[in-house]
């Protein structure tokens, strides 16, 4: 018998994910906030003067709608809590993150008078695009120079370079594992083992992340314990088959229209018309990273400098750590976040530049990878005065973002 038929699936599942939102949104409290160091990054003008009491205001009508469906299950707080997201969310753009977007577009079905039958088959649809478009992004040659080796350098402890590069020759299976799994969700002769492969792909991560190993990125920890859950409650036991038709289309136009939006626009990331953590880009590694070089310390900033004893002369202050260290996220790896950044911290007139890499600046990687050739042939606003001298004389060249 399906496990659709022995509990309120539905229910079990807005409730859920309300609650692990919670735990995202109280673990990131500082994201939410506007009263804080890092800089506030509204998607529209209008925003430009942050008003502390409505952003208070909203903040709580987020918690307290959360906390309603947890507990009570009560109608009206998924509107309040869609209403108040809405406002925080065109407040700032750092809290675009991948686990809200998830989130957001799981309890999106619930907006709507529909049925429980129908809201299952909407959500399974959601995650199987989820899985499919993760393992896309990850065909690159960025997940291999960068998370596959993470994985055996920081989480295997692997530290001959033989051993390493053999490791990463594999590394394209990830990824298309990942995609085969999530094609085989759809099929209901397969589903049990494809969930039993994501689960222990979201296991895995966790251990990577744990202080076992990288000791970092707690944020996303309840999340990646939310998808086990929701992909083993739609998927493992389940024999009731995905359905897609015109006739399902007319009679339910809204959110199929939305989704079916939802699950093509990633394609628009290759032309750079949509953002990365929309698109599904999860741990990819083909994002951009962006840092202050700056001729002399910044205070404030003193504690987020890296790669110190390579350098005689100048700073390099990693703005993504500052992020993660203050909000608890990273920055969204998108050009109009960066500049928008940018500007609000050149206010102060300081003489800085900022360097944006695809690769990030990690003190095992070879320096001269960071020489950014091609950037430097893409983009027109280089600066070729750098205040940073390495001791192996590498140099970079800073690109001054307005």
């Amino acid at each position: 018998m399906s496990l659709m038929s022995n509990i309120n699936t539905t229910s079990f599942l807005k409730k859920t994910t309300c609650f692990f939102f919670l735990i995202g949104i109280l673990m990131s409290f500082n994201l939410w906030g506007v009263e804080r160091n890092f800089p506030v990054l509204p998607i529209f003008i209008f925003f430009k003067t942050t008003i502390i009491a409505i952003n208070k205001i909203a903040l709580s009508i987020l918690i307290g709608s959360l906390i309603s469906v947890v507990l009570f299950d009560r109608k009206n707080s998924i509107f309040f809590l869609f209403t108040s997201l809405l406002y925080l969310l065109l407040e700032d753009q750092m809290r675009w993150q991948p686990w809200v977007y998830i989130y957001i577009l799981t309890l999106f079905p619930f907006l709507f008078n529909t049925s429980k039958k129908n809201k299952i088959n909407f959500l399974r649809m959601l995650f199987i695009g989820i899985y499919i478009w993760s393992g896309i992004h990850k065909l690159n040659p960025f997940f291999n120079e960068l998370i596959i080796e993470s994985f055996a350098v920081d989480f295997f402890r692997i530290q001959n370079l033989t051993f390493i590069n053999l490791f990463k020759t594999f590394g394209y299976t990830v990824p298309i594992l990942e995609i085969v799994s999530g094609v085989l969700l759809y099929f209901t002769s397969t589903r049990k083992n494809a969930a039993l492969f994501i689960g222990s792909m979201h296991l895995f991560i966790l251990l990577y992340l744990s202080p076992f190993a990288m000791n970092g990125n707690y944020i996303v920890y309840p999340w990646n314990i939310f998808m086990i859950i929701v992909v083993f409650l739609l998927f493992y036991n389940s024999t009731d088959k995905i359905k897609f038709s015109c006739s399902i289309w007319r009679k339910h136009k809204i959110i199929y229209t939305v989704l079916a939006f939802i699950l093509t626009a990633p394609f628009l990331k290759f032309i750079g018309l949509w953002d990365n953590y929309t698109s599904f880009s999860l741990y990819s590694g083909d994002i951009s990273n962006l840092y202050i070089l700056s001729e002399r310390s910044i205070p404030q900033l003193k504690k987020h400098e890296i790669l110190q004893k390579h350098l005689y002369y100048g700073k390099i202050i990693d703005l993504g750590k500052w992020a993660t260290y203050e909000l608890m996220v990273p920055i969204p790896p998108e050009e109009r976040i960066f500049n928008q950044l940018a500007k609000k911290l050149t206010l102060s007139n300081r003489k800085f530049f900022f360097l944006e890499t695809k690769t990030p600046l990690w003190e095992r990687k070879t320096l001269d990878k960071y020489s950014l050739k091609k950037e430097r042939e893409k983009k027109e606003w280089i600066q070729e005065l750098s205040p940073l001298i390495f001791k192996d004389s590498v140099t970079i060249t800073p690109l001054r973002i307005f």
